[in-house]
């Protein structure tokens, strides 16, 4: 038989496996590419800070507002129409509200907590505000008489409301964290008060579990609130949700089906579409801690900003005439730190009418503007008079003088003793100066219109405090900006 020369058939198994082993390469390169691609940095993750929002005469709609969820986003099963959820939004969320030149705003969400008038919301949606007040669904507006107690590690403060009515408290649950669990979240975001956003329980977190990311900006949040950063939290819980919060969902809760609070809302990272809460049981730590005694005044844990504002909305010709006034009566010889802010006060009314960027930057009309400089200027020709031979004024004047050096934007009362100039600007001279009486240095920017200083000239200085501060021989000197000067004799 001739011998034969064609090729072996292929069998269906060894085509089988040939396929299996292409299809095992092709995945093996694709794995290799992704390990070669760098990672997905979370860009900007941002809190969920206050916006304007006008107040308005009759009470908000309390039909919830919907919010749509981004693409890819993953949202529970109607969660928002959960009539329990309704209930809460309508009884238990309201807005925190602060006040300004434009008028009543919102600047975020609150829960009530306590139906004596106790209300839980983020410190960073009060620090807004000198003067919180709380707007209930109903359309009813309470003013806050100060704070219960915080949590500056977590960004949350307990507010206690003036001549409450009976309230109707949320529920507090420790919540099983199971991924999936339907959640909703409670605000006012971009001008739609009391909206609801659903989604669901992603993860509970420590903060030393969060990504790099997203640790590094909770550490920037609450160092922004005063916290050392040695200080900061690892431990604390968080709840990671998919409801597409926005600005204005911040110290708003977050509830289950059944209405019931599982964590207060604080910020989101809005590139990776994550959002977070504070842990329910982290809340409830807080609110089993006893009441500060005395409560703190909003004003103390207000930005520098909010009280700058503030400060300057509120300094009239007739508040200037009552704070001189006051003074006066007092003999210029404060007791307590409530008497020297009467002093700061004068201070910073009569730099205020002096200073063109200062009326600038205080949101009046033009004639606001006018009114309040014209009305300073009796209350300056009196203090021009004034005769300041007590040396009880300077001995209790300066002591609290020294003990204010550090508070940045107030009002500056003191009696000083210049050592030199060390400047001279186009507009201003650049004075060091010591308290009278004492060792403590300052640096003092005055008016170049004024006479010129000469070492051991001895004024009453009426100043504002700057943010900058002034290296001077190795040594670190507040600032003290100043249009009132009153050489003494």
């Amino acid at each position: 038989m001739p011998g034969s020369t064609s090729k072996p058939a292929r069998t269906s198994r060894g085509n089988l496996l040939r396929a299996i082993f292409v299809l095992g390469l092709l995945v093996f390169i694709g794995w290799l590419v992704t390990q070669m691609l760098p990672p997905r940095v979370l860009q900007n993750p941002v809190a969920t800070p206050p916006i304007p929002n006008p107040a308005t005469n009759s009470p908000p709609e309390l039909e919830p507002t919907t919010a749509a969820a981004p693409p890819g986003a993953e949202v529970a099963q109607d969660p928002v129409e959960s009539p329990a959820i309704r209930k809460v939004l309508r009884e238990s969320v309201c807005e925190i509200v602060g006040s300004g030149p434009e008028g009543n705003r919102t600047l975020g969400a609150g829960v009530i907590v306590d139906p004596r008038g106790i209300v839980l919301t983020c410190l960073h949606v009060v620090a807004e505000t000198t003067e919180p007040s709380v707007r209930l669904a109903s359309g009813a507006t309470l003013e806050v008489s100060g704070y219960r107690q915080l949590d500056p590690l977590l960004d949350l403060v307990l507010l206690v409301v003036k001549d409450s009515p009976e309230l109707k408290a949320v529920t507090w649950k420790t919540l099983d964290p199971a991924h999936g669990t339907p959640i909703a979240a409670a605000g006012h975001p971009r001008g739609a008060s009391y909206s609801l956003a659903g989604g669901k329980i992603q993860q509970q977190m420590s903060t030393l579990e969060l990504p790099p990311e997203e640790r590094a900006f909770v550490k920037r949040l609450l160092t922004s609130s005063g916290i050392a950063p040695d200080d900061l939290p690892t431990g604390k819980l968080w709840l990671q949700h998919s409801a597409p919060l926005q600005q204005g969902y911040s110290g708003g809760p977050l509830l289950d089906r059944a209405g019931n609070a599982v964590g207060l809302n604080v910020w989101i990272n809005e590139t990776a579409q994550r959002s977070y809460a504070v842990d329910g049981a982290e809340v409830q730590k807080l609110l089993n801690l006893p009441p500060l005694d005395p409560l703190l005044r909003p004003a103390r844990l207000a930005s520098l900003d909010a009280r700058w504002r503030a400060t300057q909305w509120e300094m009239s010709g007739d508040k200037l005439q009552i704070v001189f006034d006051q003074a006066r009566s007092m003999r210029w010889q404060p007791a307590t730190q409530d008497d020297y802010r009467i002093l700061q006060q004068l201070a910073l009314g009569l730099n205020i009418a002096r200073d063109d960027e200062l009326l600038a930057a205080s949101g009046r009309t033009a004639r606001h503007v006018e009114d309040f400089v014209k009305s300073s200027q009796p209350v300056m020709i009196a203090l021009d008079k004034q005769r300041w031979r007590d040396a009880g004024q300077l001995i209790l004047i300066n002591e609290f003088a020294s003990l204010a050096l550090e508070e940045v934007n107030s009002g500056f009362f003191a009696f000083v003793q210049v050592e030199q100039v060390i400047a001279v600007g186009d507009k201003q001279l650049t004075v060091l100066c010591e308290l009278a009486g004492g060792d403590e240095k300052l640096i003092a920017r005055i008016d170049k219109s004024l006479s010129p200083p000469e070492p051991g000239d001895q004024w009453v200085m009426l100043g504002v405090q700057q943010r900058d501060r002034l290296l001077w021989e190795g040594e670190v000197l507040p600032t003290i900006s100043s249009h009132v000067v009153l050489p003494l004799d």
